[in-house]
């Protein structure tokens, strides 16, 4: 069975840092809040290189990598906190 078919949906935990299917970290800078109901799987990401987004409907592989189905609001942030 296909990777992709494996994944089973997640919401990403604020603080944390996850391993993409492209190899890439990913760490999780802002949940999304409670009263945004379709926001089960969505969470605010930024990359290693500053890149800064809200990716929808996350899923975690058997191997324990993750994807979204898509993202939005992307944009490149001055600094890293944390990085």
């Amino acid at each position: 069975m296909s990777l992709y078919l494996d994944g089973v949906p997640f919401t990403p935990e604020t603080g944390k840092s996850y391993l993409n299917l492209n190899g890439k970290t990913y760490r999780c800078v802002a949940g999304l809040e409670e009263d945004e109901t379709f926001g089960t799987g969505c969470a605010w990401f930024v990359s290693e290189a500053g890149w800064y987004f809200k990716a929808m409907h996350c899923m975690r592989y058997p191997d324990g990598r993750i994807d979204w189905g898509y993202s939005a609001h992307g944009h490149f942030i001055d600094e890293v906190a944390g990085a």
